[in-house]
């Protein structure tokens, strides 16, 4: 390191030396990395409005094929070029006339909306969203929020939609295993009982003997009225118990069928924030991107000469500059000739300096218009391009 200062080195002062070199190395990478970055605001080509239709489809295989067909049937209705021109002629008296001029000069409406579904989760719940590439202004928006109420209308006119907060009919395929394993059961239970009453008018006492399952557990249950009651009337009231459980458990399984007939219901429509168009830097960008900015706050760092005069102005400027505590001072100055060789600070503190003022400025703006406008803070939290392109696009527009 050059010799730029009468104060001779020692730990304490390499440790500042190496704190400060740190410091302007990682100032200049990251104001490096935004100003570069910024190519990616500045060339934004429009926005997306965007609004989403959050749905929940019964969780079982018949379910999902039937909303499927649904779904392929609301989209040709309302997303088709035709109904699209439609729609979009019965709204022409509350859009502004340059948006309403742009949709008419264009040859097909349909490539400027997007439509894609996406599941959330493994709870059976699914995501329609819907977007319209444009310029992202409040006109816009409002366009996608009258057609995505207008498909989600068509939703809910379905008849196997459920107007409450989630579809209501059950799993058939299990309600019917259910239903089927009841009956065996209810066949099963009548056959054992016709034999343990013929056993019991026979006096067979070989029944002492069977401990089947069916058998161990009818014999745990008490249903007559006292001790001495006879077998064959106990017998007689176990199986009208089994008939009547057999037919709670068909009744309830022909209810459920006939009443509950909804397979998907609409859980809430709402708005998203706009995205912007060709704002996202890829991957690979980002890293060349980084990679570059590592390489200018290197440069800088090791140019860099965290005091650029010989000595200090006063006793109070040593522990600004150093950051240690003065213990005692001693009267000097410097002669005629070391104040000629006092040396001036290099391009490197010149970039520091740039970098530190660039990079309040830009803290600075982004604070700001976060505070006073909800889309831009909105467009911060998703993405730090998309903040700054938010920023520039209002400037454009």
């Amino acid at each position: 390191m050059p010799d730029n200062s009468i104060v001779k080195e020692t730990p304490a002062i390499k440790r500042v030396l190496r704190r400060k070199r740190w410091q302007s190395f990682a100032v200049v990478s990251l104001a490096t990395f935004l100003l570069v970055g910024m190519v990616w605001p500045l060339a934004t080509r429009g926005y997306r409005s965007r609004a989403t239709i959050e749905i929940d489809v019964a969780k079982y295989p018949a379910a999902v094929e039937e909303f499927r067909t649904v779904l392929d049937d609301v989209i040709h209705r309302n997303l088709s070029e035709t109904a699209l021109k439609k729609a979009i002629s019965q709204v022409r008296s509350q859009m502004p006339s340059r948006v309403m001029d742009k949709l008419a000069s264009l040859d097909s409406i349909r490539p400027m909306f997007e439509v894609s579904m996406a599941p959330h989760g493994d709870n059976g719940v699914y995501g329609l969203d819907l977007q319209y590439n444009g310029k992202g202004t409040a006109a816009e928006n409002h366009l996608l929020n009258i057609l995505t109420t207008r498909v989600a209308r068509d939703f809910l006119s379905n008849p196997l939609a459920s107007m409450g907060t989630g579809p209501k009919r059950s799993d058939q395929v299990l309600t019917h295993e259910f239903l089927a394993n009841a009956r065996t059961l209810q066949r099963n239970a009548n056959q054992k009982i016709s034999g343990l009453e013929s056993s019991v008018l026979q006096g067979n006492a070989s029944m002492e003997g069977d401990r089947s399952p069916f058998m161990t557990a009818s014999s745990q249950k008490n249903y007559s009225a006292s001790a001495d009651s006879d077998s064959y009337v106990e017998l007689g009231h176990l199986r009208e118990t089994v008939q009547k459980l057999a037919s709670m458990v068909e009744q309830a399984h022909n209810q459920n069928s006939t009443t509950n007939g909804a397979i998907f219901s609409v859980r809430q429509v709402r708005s998203k924030s706009m995205k912007p168009i060709g704002c996202d830097p890829k991957w690979p960008n980002l890293i060349l991107l980084g990679l570059f900015s590592s390489l200018v706050g290197t440069a800088v760092a090791f140019c860099f000469r965290p005091f650029e005069q010989k000595g200090f102005e006063s006793v109070g400027s040593i522990p600004s500059k150093l950051g240690i505590p003065v213990a005692a001072t001693l009267n000097s100055r410097l002669t005629a000739q070391d104040e000629r060789d006092l040396e001036m600070g290099s391009w490197a503190n010149t970039v520091v300096n740039f970098s530190e003022w660039f990079l309040f400025a830009i803290t600075l703006i982004a604070l700001g218009f976060c505070f006073v406008n909800s889309e831009v803070r909105e467009a911060f939290a998703d993405n730090l391009f998309h903040g700054f392109s938010r920023i520039f696009w209002m400037f454009r527009n």
